[in-house]
C-alpha cells in the first residue's frame, strides 16, 4: 500500500481529512441547492393559494424596470393584481446625497409595505450593488421575500430571505 494511502502515516492522515471535507462540503451544497428550491417552490405555491398577502417592491436606478415587472406580475395567473410599489432614481447616483435620497426613499417605501400588513414580498431590483445590498439589510428583520434575477428576458425566482418563517 502506497504511504499516502496507509491512515497511520501523515500523509494518509491529511488525505483522509481533505476527503472527508471534500464529501461533507459537496453533501452540503447540494443540499442547500436542493432545500432552497424546494422552499421557491412551495412559496410559489402559496402564493398562487393567497395572493393577497404578497406585495412587489422593485427598485431600479437609471432605467425604470416597473412596466417589466407589472407585465412579468400580470402573465401569471398566481401574481395577477398584486400590488406593485416602486422606487426609481432616474440619475446615476453620482453625488453622495444622491445616494443617501435614494436610500432613504426605499426605506420610506418599505417601511410603508411593512405597516401596510405586508407579509411576504416579492423584490425586483435593478441597482447599483450598494443599494442592493442595503436593499437587503432593510429586508432582513421583516417579511419572507423572494428576490427575483432578470435572465433570458425574464424574471427568475432565485432566492428567500427570512426564509424561517411558516408559510401558512
Amino acid at each position: 500500500m502506497p504511504a499516502f494511502l496507509d491512515l497511520n502515516t501523515w500523509p494518509g492522515r491529511i488525505l483522509c481529512l481533505f476527503v472527508s471535507w471534500l464529501l461533507w462540503y459537496s453533501f452540503d451544497w447540494l443540499w442547500s441547492r436542493y432545500s432552497s428550491g424546494a422552499k421557491v417552490r412551495k412559496l410559489r405555491d402559496y402564493i398562487a393559494k393567497h395572493p393577497q398577502s404578497f406585495t412587489a417592491l422593485a427598485v431600479s436606478c437609471v432605467r425604470d424596470i416597473e412596466p417589466h415587472v407589472r407585465k412579468f406580475l400580470d402573465e401569471s395567473k398566481e401574481t395577477q393584481g398584486i400590488p406593485l410599489y416602486h422606487v426609481y432614481e432616474q440619475s446615476g447616483l453620482d453625488q453622495d446625497h444622491e445616494w443617501h435620497a435614494f436610500y432613504d426613499r426605499i426605506k420610506k417605501e418599505i417601511k410603508q409595505l411593512t405597516d401596510g400588513g405586508a407579509k411576504r414580498i416579492l423584490l425586483f431590483v435593478n441597482a447599483p450593488t450598494p443599494i442592493s445590498i442595503k436593499v437587503g439589510s432593510i429586508l432582513i428583520p421583516g417579511p419572507e421575500t423572494l428576490v427575483y434575477h432578470f435572465v433570458d428576458a425574464t424574471y427568475r425566482p432565485i432566492f428567500l430571505l427570512n426564509q424561517n418563517s411558516k408559510l401558512s
